[in-house]
């Protein structure tokens, strides 16, 4: 009996959002309330504040999501993440960062990472190519902002 080999990916993914940096670091540095912006999470428990605290996500589709905070940095207005439950890799990390552009606007960049078999780490990554858009939008939305 083989195994299948691991696959390392690192996807990174970045947005202009229509809304000044500190309004878009303020919602994602809350740690709790992401399905008022993620379009795809129906419901979002968190226990505990700050570095450690968990987050239990579940999605449209009826998969349920255990997330640790790793870090909120406010300084660089870093949000880092890992998934410990829920999707079919191993050692997901992601990392969203905001950078002003502008008085008025920010880029969001989302960086993720993630290994696993092939076939499981392809249909993660198609999976995060099809929601990011989502994700910027929905956070534009949620700022009082039509477009990402």
């Amino acid at each position: 009996m083989g195994t299948e080999a691991s696959t390392n990916k690192t996807l990174r993914f970045s947005q202009v959002i229509d809304a000044p940096v500190e309004r878009a670091w303020e919602v994602v540095a809350a740690v709790s309330g992401v399905d008022k912006w993620i379009p795809f999470i129906t419901s979002c428990r968190v226990e505990g504040q700050g570095a450690g605290a968990r987050r239990y996500c579940e999605t449209a589709d009826g998969n349920a999501l255990t997330e640790r905070v790793l870090a909120i940095v406010p300084e660089t207005r870093t949000f880092w993440y890992a998934i410990e439950a829920g999707l079919p890799v191993s050692r997901y990390e992601g990392l969203m960062q905001f950078v002003p552009d502008g008085e008025l606007r920010c880029r969001m960049v989302w960086t993720v990472t993630f290994a696993g078999a092939e076939a499981a780490s392809a249909g993660v990554a198609s999976m995060l190519e099809q929601a990011a858009p989502a994700v910027f939008i929905g956070l534009a939305a949620h700022l009082g902002h039509a477009r990402a």
